[in-house]
């Protein structure tokens, strides 16, 4: 191939590729006989399964680095360490053990348990400042809120209870706010509790997850702030009202500052760590509250989102396909029902295109570097996740 065209194809935005890839199915699978009613329903797999095998093949080159400067002085940087009955004293230890000079530490407590609260004050005594509040409205976005008339420093951190942070993540963040525009910076995470088959399968879904779907959107796309592990300028946090009072505060954080013409950074040599749901229970917990506010956001966000006169059309719809996997499952249902009625053309075309929307989120697993394990991990993370298709629907 000429390399003056191999250099343009490489220049060429990510999404471009994503959309090029679905007209194409969605061209072959009318084409062949595919009935209109369910051109809509298609549209949209067809791109589900586009954005994932676009990234998982583009994962395998390389994004350039955010570029860095250097910090003058040394600014204040508050830690809101967040916690409601669910105190992790390793988590909080390594916020204490921050190497990092001009930071103070605020414990954002929503406990009820009066146990955890006399440990949080025990923990907290002469090194942290505890804040509560007498109701739990807005939940975390709404326990953020309140702790920000206490909060006098020029950036803030959020971290949830199970956070590890290493000794000098404030240190390898700060460079990263290189100019004016930028809001804030996301540090990559992994899981750090593999100490049983559980969570070691379903762990790794979580670390491959931040490799693939994070790096490129420093370039392309939209950097999400995802609710923990990240440092805010807390003048712009400020200006947009402090964080949307919704379950998935975080992505709508996102919207508004780049609906403002902000934006985000993403360190992906940053790692911090998190903990994934040591059972089931708390997993499916965890699930039922993610698809609770990915409805809510969805609802109130998604028209703004399509509107937004601040976001580029390759940022919506990095935004949009980003939480296309619980509308996908509800769209699966309605086809099923409206498949009674009228059939849908059995052919290589929507054999191709449905077995690519299933199996696409699958494939970041073939980048595990236990290659002797991925039948596991892959059978498990997809067991686990159909188990709970039920409950995404409703």
């Amino acid at each position: 191939m000429n390399r003056g065209l191999l250099k343009r194809l490489k220049q060429l935005n990510l999404f471009i590729y994503i959309n090029l890839l679905a007209l194409t199915m969605l061209t072959f699978l009318v084409l062949f006989g595919l009935p209109l009613v369910y051109l809509p329903f298609f549209f949209f797999v067809t791109l589900y399964a586009s954005y994932n095998f676009v990234l998982f093949i583009r994962s395998f080159g390389k994004w350039s680095k955010p570029k860095k400067i250097d910090v003058n002085g040394r600014p204040k940087v508050t830690i809101l360490y967040m916690t409601y009955n669910d105190l992790n004293e390793r988590a909080l230890e390594s916020i204490f053990g921050l190497n990092y000079p001009n930071t103070e530490v605020i414990i954002v407590d929503d406990s009820t348990d009066p146990n955890v609260r006399a440990r949080v004050d025990q923990l907290a005594k002469d090194r942290a400042k505890v804040v509560r509040r007498a109701t739990r409205r807005g939940f975390k976005a709404g326990a953020i809120n309140d702790a920000l008339k206490f909060v006098h420093s020029e950036y803030v951190s959020i971290c949830d209870s199970d956070e590890l942070l290493p000794p000098n993540f404030v240190e390898e963040l700060l460079p990263y706010f290189m100019d004016e525009r930028v809001a804030f910076v996301q540090a990559n995470h992994y899981a750090y509790n593999k100490e049983n088959q559980w969570t070691s399968d379903m762990g790794q879904g979580v670390d491959l997850h931040w490799s693939i779907y994070q790096p490129y959107r420093n370039e392309e796309g939209v950097v999400n702030f995802l609710g923990h592990g990240a440092i805010i300028r807390t003048d712009m946090l400020r200006e947009v009202g402090g964080f949307p009072e919704l379950v998935s505060e975080d992505i709508a954080l996102t919207v508004e500052l780049y609906d403002r013409g902000y934006r985000g950074v993403f360190a992906q040599d940053v790692m911090v760590g998190e903990a994934f749901p040591p059972t089931y229970t708390q997993f499916k917990r965890r699930h039922r509250k993610w698809s609770m506010g990915s409805v809510e956001f969805m609802r109130k966000y998604a028209l703004r989102i399509v509107r937004s006169k601040g976001l580029k059309i390759w940022q919506k719809e990095d935004l949009l396909l980003s939480m296309m996997s619980l509308p996908m499952s509800a769209a699966l249902v309605f086809v099923t029902i409206m498949a009674f009625f009228v059939s849908i053309p059995v052919n290589p075309s929507t054999a191709i295109v449905s077995a690519l929307s299933v199996i696409a989120p699958q494939l970041m697993f073939l980048k595990a570097r236990n290659l002797r394990t991925l039948p596991r991990v892959m059978t498990v993370n997809a067991l686990a996740f159909m188990s709970l298709f039920c409950a995404s629907v409703i």
